[in-house]
């Protein structure tokens, strides 16, 4: 079974590069000039294939990592072409590199899969990270330059070698993804803290009461910290950096602004039980289980305070982000609209749906995870979206691909109705986008309808 692994692994990857090349060319055909917050991206990129380093530009709120990664892969590219590397930057080529990041992030979902699991099998484990990776909001912005596709990329890869031991490799790895997006500071926090969870088990054996696993904590707080050093590191760096810069946010402040948006961990618990779906439903046995809970009276308390904390939470920090608003050209604005708009009691019939989607995540992950490691998890979700203001499923992927990779693996039926979904959705939106542009009041230039 060993031997055949490499082959299935290829032919599937092989399969996924075919279908990003094909939506690649429709994309590129269909809008070759620079699109929505590739205005920005696409000309700063240029500038440092320049080596124009002295400009930047106030609207681009991330590091500069998309574009030095950029020139780190075109200009050996230049050099052996013999042009000069700005020859290359173009729209397409600077999008070509966001498919090689999507291209690479499917084996990563498959060493990952089996890292965590361990006896699934090949096939199964390659249509479930082809699944991950085919996942409809993140495998649509492999096609544009945006830095959502090479951050992800990079925290798993810095998970992976963090799981597999090597933690200075991986802290480094996970710097860099720094670069790309701020918020992965929380995700080399999460890192660190699987890599402890698991240290701590190894010493001192798995069968521990919570208490006696704090006890473990405190008292390997030394060895822990031999341990996770690099990461330590990692965060205290962050942390200088936050002080020299006087905010997370580079460039424009003005309207990205932490906030306290607790509804915002509701709508992505609502967003990963439904597309987590097939995934979850497919296992009858969790499904049982989970309904046999409610005979318990701490589940029906759990569920109880949990209604009355989304309630709360949508009756005070419901907040509409500007941008969200004025912007139709996304999905969450026809959300927002058809759904949260429609009437204002619809926020607060909605908690009932997200206090049963936390616990049915709580419930699906304990399975095969432990309660500290549950928590963990929990905690770097909240800390990652509550202070994001605007309803953006961008901010879900990382979190739900999380999710997805530590919840027990799908039966066979329960994955190709996955992949049915996955690939259903993302047709509708590349036809979209094709297909059916349209104009703004007062405009010639198209718009095109995207996540």
């Amino acid at each position: 079974a060993r031997s055949k692994m490499p082959r299935e692994v290829w032919l599937a990857a092989g399969l996924f590069s075919a279908c990003c090349g094909v939506i690649y060319t429709l994309i590129n055909t269909a809008q070759p000039s620079p699109y929505m917050d590739e205005v920005f991206h696409v000309p700063q990129a240029q500038r440092y294939c320049s080596y124009d380093f002295s400009h930047w530009d106030p609207m681009i709120t991330t590091p500069p990592g998309l574009y030095l990664t950029s020139m780190a892969v075109l200009a050996p590219a230049s050099w052996i072409l013999g042009v000069e590397t700005e020859a290359l930057c173009s729209v397409s080529l600077l999008r070509a590199q966001n498919v090689l990041f999507s291209v690479a992030i499917f084996p990563l979902l498959y060493f990952l899969l089996l890292r965590i699991h361990g006896n699934t099998s090949a096939w199964a484990a390659v249509h479930s990270s082809l699944n991950m990776a085919l996942f409809p909001v993140s495998f649509f912005f492999s096609f544009l330059y945006y830095t959502d596709v090479g951050s992800t990329l990079l925290v798993l890869l810095g998970y992976a070698l963090g799981l597999g031991g090597h933690t200075l490799l991986s802290a480094v790895v996970l710097m860099w993804s720094l670069w790309f997006r701020q918020t992965n500071i929380i995700w080399v926090a999460f890192v660190a803290g699987v890599i402890g969870l698991q240290w701590i088990e190894r010493e001192r054996g798995k069968q521990m009461s919570n208490w006696a696993y704090l006890m473990g904590v405190v008292r390997d707080v030394p060895a822990l910290l031999r341990l996770l050093w690099p990461y330590v590191c990692s965060i205290l760096l962050f942390f200088l950096f936050i002080l020299w810069n006087g905010s997370v946010v580079l460039g424009d402040k003005t309207h990205h602004q932490a906030g306290l948006h607790l509804p915002q961990l509701f709508y992505f618990f609502a967003f990963t039980c439904g597309f987590a779906s097939m995934a979850i439903l497919s296992q009858i046995e969790l499904i049982t289980s989970f309904v046999k809970r409610f005979r318990d009276a701490c589940w029906i308390a759990s569920f109880c305070i949990l209604m009355v904390a989304s309630l709360l939470a949508v009756h005070y920090f419901t907040y509409a982000h500007p941008y969200l608003l004025a912007d139709n050209r996304h999905y969450p604005f026809y959300v927002w609209k058809n759904v949260f708009q429609r009437h204002w009691a619809i926020k607060y019939l909605l908690t009932p749906i997200y206090s049963l989607c936390v616990l049915v995540m709580v419930h699906v992950l304990l399975r095969i995870q432990t309660a500290f490691w549950v928590f963990l998890y929990l905690f770097c979700v909240t800390m990652v979206l509550v202070p994001q203001k605007l309803l953006e499923f961008r901010y879900f992927v990382f979190p739900y691909l999380l999710f997805r990779l530590h919840v027990p693996q799908p039966s066979w039926w329960g994955l190709v109705g996955e992949s049915v979904l996955h690939v259903a959705i993302t047709m509708v939106t590349v036809v979209l986008f094709v297909n059916y542009p349209f104009k703004w009041p007062g405009s010639d230039s198209l718009q095109r309808f995207m996540w």
